[in-house]
């Protein structure tokens, strides 16, 4: 069955300048096994790379295979994926400001501080509780393999629930603050993307505006007391049918490996607040012979 991983995509910016790096492991990776990621703040720009191991002269080299560039100003803006390989850029979305219309979740969001610590980092971090719920848009989540016509029979529910171990008094801490505020007045997208498929590939956009704001509130919430360093989630798919056509669309989805918990778990190992490189984010523009395409592209809703 093919995993499903959610890529909850957050967006950040602050008045003054803000520049922080994360290093840290994501699982399960687009691959399915545990991603590297380091991620870049610097002003209104996030950039988030996936690294990997390439064996070059016989000998093991970090690459950066891949990389999502969050920005609001530049060309092009919104949710930007970089293949660096096939030297692609896909705009995965445009920005916007969000919807009043969009602004509350099918399911109640539950936040809870817990008296329970851990030193991570060398910083004492408090765990705190969340859920919250959705629906997913079915044409999103698996394509063209739903006729439009049979759109309207599918209903895909979504259910997240999670820990996160908030960490304070740590170096950026403020600027991510900042920027998860900056988020909170803008939409944001939650993407997913089956294993081996890029997250700027045909599966991947907004599953919906509820889920989005779901997440928007958590982490919000979340980065008033601190970065968030170690996160695990556990996502329930559960698929309601309606209408004649139940039995053979729920067999579709069977096979399409659509429904069931999806367990992740996203762990800083470095957090440094040093300046960052200008040149990671192309003075607002794409790398030097990329080709820009927005043929994949999914805008939010007005």
């Amino acid at each position: 069955m093919k995993r499903l991983t959610l890529c909850l995509i957050c967006l950040l910016g602050a008045n003054a300048r803000a520049d922080l790096t994360v290093d840290g492991t994501s699982t399960p990776g687009l691959d399915g096994g545990a991603d590297r990621f380091t991620m870049y703040l610097m002003n209104d720009q996030l950039r988030v790379d996936r690294v990997i191991t390439k064996m070059i002269n016989g000998a093991g080299a970090d690459t950066v295979e891949s990389s999502i560039l969050v920005r609001f100003t530049g060309a092009p803006t919104g949710i930007l994926f970089l293949d660096h390989g096939a030297r692609t850029v896909k705009v995965v979305a445009a920005m916007q400001a969000a919807a009043d219309e969009h602004s509350g979740s099918a399911s109640p969001v539950r936040i809870t501080r817990t008296d329970e610590t851990r030193e991570i980092l060398g910083r004492v971090a408090q765990r705190f509780d969340f859920s919250f719920g959705g629906s997913i848009d079915p044409m999103v989540m698996v394509g063209q393999q739903v006729p439009p016509q049979l759109a309207d029979i599918l209903k895909i529910n979504l259910a997240v629930t999670g820990t996160s171990w908030v960490a304070p008094g740590m170096q950026g801490e403020q600027e991510f603050a900042g920027f998860m505020q900056k988020m909170a007045d803008h939409q944001m997208i939650i993407g997913q993307a089956v294993a081996g498929q890029p997250v700027g590939g045909s599966k991947a956009g907004l599953i919906s505006a509820e889920l989005s704001s779901g997440l928007k509130e958590v982490m919000v919430e979340l980065s008033q007391h601190g970065l968030p360093v170690h996160t695990t989630t556990n996502s329930n798919m559960s698929v309601a049918l309606e209408g004649q056509m139940a039995v053979m669309m729920q067999g579709m989805l069977d096979n399409l490996g659509i429904g069931g918990n999806y367990p992740s778990e996203t762990i800083a190992t470095r957090v440094d607040a040093a300046p960052v490189d200008a040149a990671l984010f192309y003075d607002g523009g794409v790398p030097d012979g990329y080709t820009v395409s927005r043929k994949s592209a999914q805008t939010m809703p007005e």
